[in-house]
């Protein structure tokens, strides 16, 4: 039997432009992650580890950017993103972005 898949969001806030924030504090494993830039937002976003900057790319503007692991992400085959160790970093304190994240019941 297959598992139960679930599509999750949150939103992430950058309090202080050059420190980059966790998608999340805990682990969660996923291999489809859509990232929504509010048209509120005076800047852009940028997407990385736990260094990304203001000058990194991938960045994303009043978009959604999505990312997947690969063309047959597979959690059982360890092809995902782990949300703790994704990153965001704004041009401006206090610019959002809302996550959008699968996650497979029971997990990996």
């Amino acid at each position: 039997m297959g598992r139960s898949v679930n599509f999750n969001f949150k939103t992430v806030t950058v309090a202080a432009s050059g420190t980059p924030v966790a998608f999340s504090a805990t682990r969660i494993p996923t291999t489809r992650i859509e990232v929504f830039v509010p048209a509120s937002n005076t800047g852009s976003v940028y997407v990385g580890n736990s260094a990304v900057t203001v000058s990194s790319i991938p960045r994303a503007t009043s978009t959604t950017t999505v990312f997947i692991a690969s063309e047959n992400a597979s959690l059982g085959n360890g092809d995902y993103f782990l949300l703790d160790e994704l990153f965001l970093d704004a041009d401006n304190n206090d610019d959002v972005a809302i996550i959008q994240y699968i996650v497979a019941e029971g997990g990996v």
